[in-house]
C-alpha cells in the first residue's frame, strides 16, 4: 500500500468520526458542523479559486453571507416556510450550475475574470446548498435521511471509482474530468440505487423497484455536481480547492456532490 493510499484512509477514518460524532451528538450540533465546513468551503472558493484575499473587509463580508443568514433561520427564527424557500433557491442555482456545465467553453475565463467580479457572493453561493442540508437535519426522521443521503452519496463515488478503475473505457467528458468513464458513471449509478435502496429499506421498512431508480438518478445528479466543480478548477487552474484534508484536497473536493445532491434531496423528501 502506497503513502498517499494510507494517508488517505487515515484522513477517511478521521472525518468519519468526526462528522458521524455530530450526528450522533444530535441536531444542534450536526447543524454546527455544517456552519463550520459552509465556512471552510467559501474559504477554500474565495481565496484558492478566485484569488482574493483572507480576511480583508470583502471576504468577512461573503462570510457574513452564509454564517449570518444560517445562524439566524436555524437558531432564531426556525421556519418550514423559509426552509422550503431555501430548497427552491438551491434548485434553481444548480440548474444554472448544468447550463453552465453544458454551455461554457472549458478554456472561457467566465469564472476566473467574470466571476471574480462578484467574490463577495461567494457565502451566498455555498448558503443556499448548506441550508438544503439543514431543512433535512430539521425534518423528522432527519437521522436516517441523512444516512440515505451520505449512503447515496458516497455509494455512488465508490461505484464509480471501483467500476470506472476496472472496466472503464469511454471517457465521459475527457475535457473536463478526464478519468471519469460512461462505465464508471452506470456502475455508481447501480451502488447508489442498490446501497441507498437498502438503507431506505432497513430504516422505512419499503422495498421497491422505484426505489432502486430513484437512488440511482440521485446518484447520477451528484456526480454532476463533481463535473461541475471540476469545471470550476480546471477554468481558475487549480487542482485541488485546498490541502486541508490530507489525500483529498479541500472541503469542497470532497463534499461537491452532497451539495448538489442535497436540494434534491431535500425536495423529495416531503414527498413521500
Amino acid at each position: 500500500m502506497s503513502k498517499n493510499t494510507m494517508l488517505r484512509i487515515i484522513s477517511a477514518v478521521a472525518l468519519i468520526i468526526v462528522i458521524g460524532s455530530c450526528f450522533m451528538a444530535g441536531p444542534i450540533e450536526s447543524l454546527l458542523l455544517i456552519l463550520v465546513i459552509g465556512g471552510i468551503i467559501v474559504d477554500e472558493i474565495f481565496c484558492n479559486f478566485f484569488k482574493e484575499k483572507r480576511f480583508s473587509g470583502l471576504y468577512f463580508l461573503s462570510q457574513s453571507l452564509c454564517v449570518v443568514p444560517f445562524l439566524f433561520f436555524n437558531f432564531v427564527f426556525k421556519n418550514e416556510l423559509v426552509y422550503g424557500l431555501f430548497v427552491k433557491m438551491s434548485l434553481a442555482l444548480n440548474i444554472v450550475l448544468l447550463f453552465y456545465l453544458i454551455y461554457s467553453e472549458i478554456d472561457s475565463e467566465l469564472i476566473w475574470k467574470k466571476g471574480k467580479n462578484y467574490s463577495v457572493l461567494t457565502g451566498l453561493f455555498v448558503l443556499f446548498p448548506i441550508m438544503s442540508v439543514a431543512a433535512i437535519i430539521n425534518s423528522v426522521d432527519w437521522f436516517h435521511f441523512v444516512v440515505v443521503l451520505l449512503v447515496v452519496n458516497y455509494a455512488m463515488d465508490t461505484g464509480a471509482w471501483f467500476i470506472g478503475k476496472n472496466f472503464g473505457k469511454r471517457k465521459l467528458w475527457p475535457s473536463v474530468s478526464p478519468k471519469k468513464t460512461v462505465e464508471g458513471l452506470l456502475g455508481g449509478a447501480i451502488f447508489a440505487g442498490l446501497f441507498g435502496g437498502l438503507f431506505w429499506h432497513l430504516f422505512f421498512g419499503k422495498m421497491e423497484m422505484k426505489f432502486f431508480f430513484f437512488f440511482s438518478i440521485f446518484g447520477i445528479l451528484s456526480q454532476l455536481g463533481d463535473l461541475v466543480q471540476s469545471k470550476f478548477k480546471r477554468q481558475c487552474g487549480i487542482k485541488d480547492s485546498s490541502s486541508l484534508i490530507p489525500g483529498h484536497g479541500g472541503f469542497y473536493d470532497r463534499l461537491d456532490s452532497l451539495l448538489y445532491l442535497a436540494p434534491f434531496f431535500a425536495a423529495s423528501i416531503y414527498s413521500f
